[in-house]
């Protein structure tokens, strides 16, 4: 299914986006987020787990201590470990593998809990290979990485599994060089006979996942959408969680539909619920570099995947969330179309991935659903 743009309109936007990528942090490298006190440490795999999850996770941790300061080597035992990997099913979820880590606020790796999403790696399409490279980059998150953009495709912290297609690799499978340099920054061989002085601040769990499919462009993004829908955001309803299983904790959101861009027909002015990853239940927050939870009052258009329980979820969290903006004044608009007659524009805008929904590129869309 093919999308027809407005070649000026998108070489406007194209321009304006590349602007915009310039004057941004692009991460052509992993970023961090924490360290381990020490950098030698167990990991954990969980007892009685099929054994193809074990290879794959021998081999992710073999990859990192093989080719980095990092000294992680694995042992069969309990999640309750403070370094532990395993597998949980989860249909709701669009990640193939997930970790959640505890860190202090003084930037100290308290524990780490690492899991395959059987619900996706059960499937004949995740070989051992395409195993083991999860594996590899979830451990890589559980050592203290963070993902890299969507540009960089050469890093195993790239942060999705398959193409489109859901069958050719997105990510490489190993660590780059890149991603070697910064493990071996974080954890410097010099380190090694003393460890970091550990605080009881407060604590911050953060949900890092190896999302299943990649979809490059508001096209793919569409065409994989139960429902796309304009919007308002209302209140903040309430937390869906499983006590201290992190990767479960849902901030689930009211959305005053306006329009309907593709999907059921729902009533105009009625409510959605939405469901984001992370959230507070009063003792312990949650977050996801991956999902910035909506506020209320926002204007945006999202790309929805219908739940078993009929409420939405953000395909990929932040990548199918376009907040309504003024991106560009008619100084801009001119310099860029060359056209004198352009008019200040509002636009819908994803700020992760700098990609930018006019009103023609939405209606372009809408028409062909």
């Amino acid at each position: 299914m093919c999308l027809k743009f407005n070649k000026r309109l998108v070489t406007t936007l194209l321009v304006f986006m590349s602007l915009f990528i310039i004057s941004s942090s692009v991460l052509a490298a992993p970023g961090t987020s924490g360290k381990w006190s020490n950098r030698t440490q167990t990991l954990f795999v969980q007892t009685g787990m099929s054994s193809k999850y074990v290879t794959a996770y021998n081999s992710g941790a073999s990859k990192w201590r093989t080719k980095s300061n990092f000294n992680v080597s694995t042992k069969t035992g309990s999640i309750t470990n403070s370094f532990a990997a395993s597998t949980t099913y989860d249909s709701s979820a669009g990640w193939d593998g997930i970790a959640y880590s505890t860190t202090s606020s003084s930037g100290i790796r308290k524990s780490s809990k690492i899991y395959f999403n059987t619900y996706y790696t059960g499937r004949s399409v995740y070989t051992a290979s395409i195993l083991s490279g999860i594996a590899t980059h979830e451990t890589g998150h559980g050592l203290g990485l963070t993902h890299t953009s969507t540009v960089e495709t050469s890093s195993v912290m790239f942060p999705y599994t398959f193409k489109s297609d859901g069958k050719t690799s997105a990510r490489s499978l190993s660590p780059s060089s890149a991603d070697i340099s910064v493990v071996n920054k974080l954890y410097p061989k010099t380190s090694s006979s003393k460890s970091l002085e550990e605080t009881d601040d407060s604590d911050t769990v953060t949900l890092t996942p190896s999302w299943a499919v990649y979809y490059e462009n508001e096209e793919e993004l569409a065409d994989a959408s139960d429902l796309i829908i304009e919007g308002t955001v209302g209140e903040h309803k309430n937390l869906d969680y499983t006590k201290d299983q992190f990767y479960t904790y849902t901030t689930i959101s009211d959305v005053n539909v306006k329009d309907i861009i593709k999907g059921e027909e729902l009533n105009k002015g009625g409510n959605i619920e939405i469901r984001q990853m992370g959230g507070t239940d009063g003792e312990t927050t949650v977050i996801t570099h991956d999902s910035t939870i909506l506020q209320e009052g926002q204007n945006v258009i999202l790309f929805l995947r219908q739940l078993e329980d009929g409420t939405y979820s953000p395909i990929n969290q932040d990548d199918s969330i376009y907040l309504k903006t003024k991106i560009m004044d008619n100084t801009t608009v001119n310099a860029l179309s060359k056209n004198k007659n352009t008019k200040k524009q509002e636009a819908f805008f994803n700020g992760k991935n700098g990609i930018v929904l006019s009103n023609e590129i939405i209606s372009n869309i809408e028409s062909q659903y």
